[in-house]
């Protein structure tokens, strides 16, 4: 099995996420899953769909738009029902939860792998939708402001753990900033209330933050955009995500470049505020060492409270695969984002 911190994020896809498949609910699925299924999948898969072909290395023009005739010619894809034709550009649909602000959920259970020592918290705080062409910028000021006190209050003061990590979550176009720390000396509930302690003290680093400190940070992500991918799978990944998140803005690095110069700190500290009000997501492995689990960690600690004044809601699980079922349970009564229509498909520059 997988380290916690490797394996945590697909908990907390499936608190947000929706439709989520489990490796799980696979692993069940093809139990069912018949030679004749196989078959059928072929005429069944494409038989109303539209696609979109993406060819990256050592090819022109030409040699393209022949790999794309072949594989259209070759699969049956065909875009037939009204339905999938009138949305055409498809929409850029958010299917992200949108828990109640201000609102504090915490999962957890205990890791399926016996013999791993370690436990792993993650949280996450929701800013919301991305408002303007600012907000992905400004998430990344805050991360940028947050790595240096993470990395050195969760892992060299207080030595929890080896892994100590900070920064954005994007799921679509929903923003969010996450905190995640693995350790094999402290069981998830004491991680839980030193990264809600942090947050705290976050919140003097960013009220406190300089116009001077602000512009430096702002000057170094200035130079990363300035820089040219040292991989071609650099490339290809930041073409590759313009394609599937339908926004098609191929130059998106020199537009955050000129945005990027823009930034107020009033707003950032603004923006900064949002993300701290926003519902707050913890989920938490621990292992099933007893001797971990009893040892000592903050049980003298007052609850910790949601900005709302009412205490966090604690669900605890016998078992890694309960809590995957009871996370989709508690997704599936949270509301969502609005639904928002997406732009037309600009013309690809290259065709």
């Amino acid at each position: 099995l997988e380290e916690p911190y490797k394996r945590i994020g697909s908990f907390m896809a499936a608190a947000l996420e929706r439709p989520h498949l489990s490796t799980w609910d696979l692993m069940g699925g093809l139990k069912e899953v018949t030679f004749a299924d196989c078959e059928a999948v072929h005429a069944k898969l494409f038989s109303d769909a539209a696609v979109e072909i993406f060819v990256f290395g050592d090819a022109n023009l030409k040699d393209a738009q022949g790999i794309t005739a072949l594989v259209t010619d070759r699969l049956p894809v065909r875009a037939s029902s009204p339905e999938l034709l009138a949305a055409l550009p498809p929409a850029e649909y958010t299917h992200v939860a949108k828990p109640k602000p201000s609102k504090i959920s915490t999962f957890r259970a205990p890791l399926t792998d016996k013999s791993n020592p370690n436990s792993c918290v993650q949280t996450y705080w929701q800013y919301g939708r991305k408002r303007s062409e600012k907000d992905p910028l400004y998430l990344s000021v805050l991360s940028s402001v947050a790595h240096g006190p993470a990395y050195d209050t969760l892992r060299t003061k207080e030595q929890l753990g080896y892994i100590v990590s900070s920064g954005a979550d994007r799921r679509s176009r929903v923003l969010g900033f996450k905190v995640l720390v693995e350790s094999a000396t402290k069981p998830a509930k004491h991680l839980h209330h030193r990264i809600m302690a942090f947050m705290k003290k976050l919140d003097a680093v960013v009220d406190n933050l300089s116009p001077e400190h602000f512009k430096t940070v702002v000057l170094t992500l200035s130079t990363g955009l300035m820089e040219p991918p040292q991989r071609a799978s650099r490339s290809r990944d930041s073409v590759l995500a313009e394609i599937q998140s339908r926004e098609y803005q191929y130059d998106r690095r020199a537009k955050n470049f000129k945005v990027l110069h823009t930034l107020e700190l009033s707003e950032f500290k603004e923006f900064y505020k949002k993300v701290r009000s926003g519902a707050v997501i913890s989920v938490q492995l621990d292992p099933q060492s007893e001797e971990l689990s009893s040892s000592a960690m903050d049980e003298n600690a007052s609850p910790i409270m949601g900005t709302d004044g009412n205490a966090e809601r604690l669900m605890e699980y016998g078992t890694t695969l309960e809590m995957v079922g009871k996370l989709s349970e508690w997704r599936a009564d949270q509301e969502e984002f609005e639904l928002q229509r997406g732009k037309d498909i600009p013309a690809c520059r290259f065709c």
